[in-house]
């Protein structure tokens, strides 16, 4: 992780980040139980067969099977980055 303040990097994103996970995606706020289960049914849905290779784009079509798209489907972001090109 690379210091860009005077602040160091706290919470579960840099911690897991630090461990080694190459990729995480969670809720940058508190969204009803329904939405969240509907869009992590989609992210499962495309991540099984494909990989996580562009999990980005997978978390951006999940977004639209939220009936709040733009309250509770905003809310999940990805850390981490995995190339396209990676195996």
């Amino acid at each position: 992780v690379k210091l860009q303040g005077a602040a160091d990097p706290d919470g579960l994103p840099p911690a897991y980040m630090s461990a080694g996970c190459p990729v995480l995606v969670c809720a940058l706020w508190d969204v009803t139980d329904r939405d969240i289960d509907a869009f992590s049914d989609a992210l499962i849905d495309q991540i099984v067969p494909e990989g996580l290779k562009s999990t980005a784009e997978h978390v951006h079509r999940a977004r639209q099977r939220c009936t709040l798209r733009w309250m509770n489907g905003a809310a999940p972001v990805v850390y981490g980055y995995i190339s396209k090109d990676a195996k």
